[in-house]
C-alpha cells in the first residue's frame, strides 16, 4: 500500500527493493534488501546488511549497528544486540542516540508515551510493568505489574492486561532455581483494561482464553465470554 505517496516495490527481473510514486515511477533505486513503508517521513531499510532509516530521498537519516526491531513511535525505535550470548532490548532516538540502554529481556514499541517490558514472572506467569520515553515508572502506572499473554498496548487510553492471584486450592508450575517445581495454589487471571494511572477501567473479571484478542473500538470490546475456559 501506498504510504505518503510512495509505496515499497519489487520488479520481477531484480531482487531488490525499492520506491514507486502514486503514478508508478520509480523514486528510489532497487538497492535494498527489504524496506518498510514510510512514516513520518522516513523509513527504515536493509542495505548491505545494516539497518538504516532513510528520508524520502533516499539520504540516510540514522544508522545504527544495532538491530531495530521497528519504526519509530513516540520518538522512539525498539533495538536490541546480544549480550553475552542474550538479546537485551533497550530504545533509541530520532538521532540515533541511546535513549534508554539495552538491558530488557523483552519489550514493546511505544504507544501513547509508554511501551511494556518484561517485570519477570509471577506464579509462573510473564509480567510486565511500563516505562516512559525516558526509561522511568510514569507515576501510578510504573510501580505496578501486570500479566499478559503477549506484550500489551495502549490504544485510546487503554490496555488489556490480567491481574494474576493465586488460590489456596490445587497446584501450579513454575521456575525455581532453575528447575520445574509444582506448587500448592491455583493461578487466577482475570482480565481487563487499565488507564494510564494504572487504574482499573473494565474489569477485571474471568473471561475466555479466545477474549485475550479483544481490543476496544469505539467504546465497546468483541470478546466472547466462555467461562469454561479460565
Amino acid at each position: 500500500p501506498f504510504r505518503e505517496g510512495l509505496a515499497c516495490a519489487r520488479p520481477v527481473s531484480e531482487s531488490g527493493v525499492g520506491y514507486i510514486d502514486t503514478k508508478g515511477q520509480v523514486v528510489l533505486p532497487f538497492e535494498y534488501s527489504s524496506a518498510r513503508d514510510f512514516k513520518n517521513g522516513i523509513a527504515k531499510v536493509y542495505k548491505d546488511g545494516k539497518s538504516l532509516f532513510i528520508d524520502r530521498t533516499g539520504k540516510t537519516v540514522l544508522a545504527t549497528k544495532q538491530h531495530i526491531s521497528g519504526g519509530f513511535h513516540n520518538d522512539r525505535a525498539m533495538v536490541s544486540e546480544n549480550i553475552n550470548g542474550k538479546f537485551q532490548y533497550g530504545f533509541i532516538d530520532l538521532k540515533g542516540n541511546q535513549a534508554i540502554p539495552n538491558h530488557f529481556d523483552r519489550a514493546g514499541d511505544f504507544s501513547e508515551g509508554v511501551a511494556a517490558v518484561h517485570a519477570g514472572q509471577r506464579y509462573g506467569q510473564t509480567t510486565w510493568r511500563f516505562i516512559d520515553t525516558q526509561g522511568n515508572p510514569p507515576p501510578g502506572l510504573g510501580d505496578k505489574t501486570f500479566g499478559s499473554l503477549h506484550t500489551p498496548a495502549f490504544k485510546n487510553g487503554l490496555a488489556r492486561v490480567q491481574e494474576l492471584s493465586l488460590t489456596n486450592e490445587g497446584k501450579h508450575w513454575e521456575m525455581v532455581e532453575g528447575k520445574m517445581a509444582e506448587l500448592p495454589g491455583t493461578v487466577l487471571k482475570k482480565w481487563g483494561y487499565i488507564s494510564l494511572t494504572g487504574d482499573w477501567v473494565h474489569g477485571p473479571t474471568d473471561v475466555a482464553w479466545g477474549a485475550s484478542a479483544g481490543m476496544i473500538y469505539n467504546g465497546a470490546s468483541f470478546c466472547k465470554d466462555r467461562p469454561d475456559h479460565k
